[in-house]
């Protein structure tokens, strides 16, 4: 089946008017960040294709890493990889930082060993 946009648009069907209601509402939320998307990166000269830029963007990965304290809460720690230059060139011209360095978060995470 053939994609009408970037945004994937196809029907959706809905039983209550509050439930339709929400849905234009996030739709319009997501058309505005993706038009607003589109104008900033038209301004900082790298087209107007979000996706396109979206899909460069996949490349960056970020992973939680839990650490076990004796006697005391785990550390959580939150990293995101170096991206590649040309996604580097990317995040610089939009002005775009990503952390470099572990950041100390709150575990959230519920603790399933035994």
């Amino acid at each position: 089946m053939a994609r009408k946009s970037d945004l994937g648009l196809r029907p959706i069907f809905y039983q209550k008017q509050h439930c339709v209601q929400v849905h234009i509402f996030i739709c319009f939320l997501a058309l505005t960040m993706y038009k607003s998307f589109e104008l900033w990166m038209a301004s900082k000269g790298l087209g107007n294709s979000p996706a396109k830029l979206l899909r460069e963007f996949k490349e960056i990965r970020s992973m939680d890493i839990i650490l076990p304290v004796k006697e005391r809460n785990s550390v959580r720690l939150c990293l995101v990889g170096k991206p590649d230059k040309h996604v580097q060139v990317l995040l610089r011209m939009l002005r775009i930082k990503i952390p470099n360095h572990p950041k100390i978060m709150p575990n959230v995470v519920e603790n399933l060993a035994p």
